[in-house]
């Protein structure tokens, strides 16, 4: 029985290390929009790839842990909610 509860908290502790929080990657995204203006605005005109560029910097500044599709869908969140 140790061993199971040794291994559930293991296993929880990886995951809370390599899935920051959303409320954390939102706050991410949010300096990550005002830092590349340019981005948005290609977005916004139609260039997907700029979503692209984006959601790498994001990875960048969280050293590769946040989802990149969650990523994603909080960058056209917060691009939608600023038009």
């Amino acid at each position: 029985m140790a061993e199971n509860s040794k291994f559930a908290n293991s296993t929880l502790f990886f995951w809370q290390e390599t899935s920051p929080d959303e409320d954390f990657i939102v706050r991410i995204v949010e300096e990550v929009l005002k830092e590349n203006p340019k981005a948005v605005e290609d977005y916004k005109k139609g260039k997907e790839k700029a979503i692209g560029f984006l959601i790498g910097k994001v990875m960048a500044k969280t050293k590769g842990k946040a989802n990149p599709q969650k990523t994603q869908e909080i960058i056209k969140q917060l691009i939608t909610k600023t038009e």
